[in-house]
């Protein structure tokens, strides 16, 4: 894991996590996210594997901060919300009801073709959102 500033307006902070660094960890995962949520992952799919390694990453770290935020509110409660984009976030998001971690959950999905290829190019997207001309057809 590694935290920096995303090169965008505004400069938010960041955390990647390095899916290989668990990739060890991938069939008991998989195994886990079949036992408890019934949901199952292609054996041979790079992508899938990928989101199920990342998930649980996601899933585990924002539950361990959960855990110690409850030292710095008063009410021992901290109020948290997620955001997870995309389906290749969405195992962390299934994970943290799973494991009922409490935190609210959002999640989004954009789901079309020129979506994913306008985000996929070497376009600086979010910094040229106001650029992009949509039209209807």
């Amino acid at each position: 894991m590694k935290t920096g500033r995303w090169l965008v307006d505004g400069n938010p902070q960041i955390v990647l996590f390095d899916v290989g660094s668990a990739s060890w960890k991938l069939h008991e995962w998989k195994q886990e996210l079949w036992d408890k949520s019934g949901i199952g992952i292609p054996h041979s799919d790079i992508e899938c594997n990928d989101s199920v390694i990342f998930g649980f990453l996601v899933a585990q770290y924002i539950a361990e901060f959960r855990h110690i935020a409850e030292d710095y509110v008063d009410s021992g409660k901290p109020r948290i919300v997620t955001h997870f984009h995309e389906w290749l976030a969405g195992i962390g998001l299934v994970m943290l009801r799973v494991w009922n971690v409490d935190v609210a959950t959002v999640f989004t999905t954009h789901a079309t073709l020129l979506g994913r290829f306008l985000c996929a190019g070497a376009l600086d997207f979010y910094n040229n959102l106001d650029k992009v001309k949509v039209t209807r057809i």
